[in-house]
């Protein structure tokens, strides 16, 4: 479980990405839940992948994702890549 002085470090460093498309469409760029059916993942991936394709702010948030250390990155969708923890980034 991530405590509060955690969660308020991780938001004071991330970047404000001006224009960024996915604001507001955070359960789409997330990563699954533990019951999601796998179908339904991927089509919230593919969905989020396009957002971030068109993006304004996809090099902005590529730079800030590649300067985290891997078990800093955040999982799901970001920066157009799939995060799933386990390779580190998939290339979309």
């Amino acid at each position: 479980m991530t405590n509060p002085t955690d969660l308020l470090d991780a938001l004071a460093a991330t970047p404000g990405l001006h224009g960024a498309a996915c604001r507001g469409l955070a359960p789409t760029f997330d990563a699954p839940d533990t019951d999601e059916d796998p179908d339904d993942t991927n089509s919230r991936y593919n969905a989020a992948l396009a957002v971030c394709a068109a993006c304004p702010a996809l090099g902005p948030c590529a730079a800030w994702f590649d300067a985290l250390q891997p078990r800093e990155r955040p999982l799901g969708v970001i920066a157009g890549r799939i995060n799933d923890g386990r390779r580190g980034t998939a290339a979309a």
